[in-house]
């Protein structure tokens, strides 16, 4: 884009429209120049980050607004704005509404200063600027704005879309694929100086299928409803919570010192065990944790583990807690 302006900037140097006077032909020709030299900066060098494509919006914006009003009628003044367009264009697709927002608040600015030279000092009229204004606003303010309306609106889609397809509908919590994403996450920024220790708990409703059969389903997934509630109350926020069966809830932490592990024991305990309200469901809960190695951990072993003492507690009568001893 920068290399195209600067070739039709050429042009305009040599067109009867264009600058007029030694004065505004070498600042013209400056401008042209700095966007050859930002056209092969963004050729050779890596794309710049957030700060750095908001210093191009601003340069690219204030270039071609020098460079219009460098032009010597109201015609190609206002027709040269239309190059603003395709910055915002820029700023829709990859810098939000906030730089699009201030983006098309200097082109408008731009677009009725012209007008107002126009009108003022060339004895121009509305109605006669019209045909450059029209299509200026379209292309410079409108098109963008629209742009940034349908990317969110795909934005939004494909959120909802990530969303339902990461977490079960009842209960709120991740379902398998959103565990696995977030132990894949989990994973990748731990650090083997910061994290010791990772803990799982499994955990499982007591007699559910005799909840379901006895008092309906509308009563099962209330009270799956109120172990989510009571899974996201215990948790932190960095730790992951999931329901990965029917009756079935998963919570993994990540903990900087071995007495994490005993204060996470004592909240499942306080927060799972004797449910308040209803004394007919209860649940059994198994716990395994293991050092970590450099930040890592067997996840899949450290389920599997928690899982045996899961059905531990289950052999004990439900409604208790059963920690894994360490391999």
């Amino acid at each position: 884009m920068c290399l195209s302006m600067a070739a039709l900037g050429l042009i305009v140097q040599f067109h009867p429209m264009g600058p007029h006077g030694l004065t505004a032909r070498v600042i013209h020709g400056a401008v042209l120049s700095t966007a050859v030299v930002v056209g092969v900066w963004w050729l050779v060098r890596p794309w710049p980050r957030y700060r750095g494509a908001i210093a191009f919006v601003v340069w690219a914006d204030v270039c071609i607004i020098v460079c219009a009003a460098l032009t010597s009628t109201p015609q190609a003044r206002l027709c040269a704005t239309i190059h603003l367009g395709l910055i915002g264009v820029f700023a829709a697709f990859l810098l939000g509404w906030r730089i699009l927002g201030m983006h098309c608040v200097l082109a408008s600015s731009a677009i009725v200063g012209f007008t107002a030279w126009a009108v003022v000092s060339d004895q121009a009229s509305l109605f006669d600027l019209f045909i450059y204004i029209a299509p200026a606003v379209s292309s410079v303010v409108v098109l963008p704005i629209v742009i940034q309306a349908v990317i969110e609106a795909g934005r939004h889609s494909i959120g909802r879309v990530t969303v339902q397809a990461t977490r079960d509908p009842l209960t709120g919590l991740l379902n398998r694929r959103g565990m696995d994403a977030a132990v894949r996450a989990a994973a990748s920024t731990a650090s083997g100086d910061e994290v010791v220790v990772a803990a799982v708990a499994v955990i499982d409703v007591d007699r559910f299928k005799s909840l379901n059969d006895e008092h309906g389903h509308d009563v099962g997934d209330a009270a799956l409803q109120d172990i989510a509630r009571r899974l996201v109350a215990m948790i932190r926020p960095v730790d992951i919570a999931a329901r990965i069966g029917g009756d079935e809830f998963l919570v993994i932490a990540y903990f900087e010192h071995r007495s994490g592990v005993d204060s996470f024991v004592d909240r499942c305990t306080a927060n799972l065990l004797h449910r308040k309200g209803n004394e007919n469901v209860s649940t059994s809960v198994g716990i395994a944790c293991q050092p970590t190695v450099d930040g890592h951990v067997d996840v899949d072993e450290l389920v599997r583990r928690a899982d045996s003492a899961m059905y531990r507690a289950k052999r004990r009568g439900g409604n208790a807690v059963v920690v894994s001893a360490p391999d």
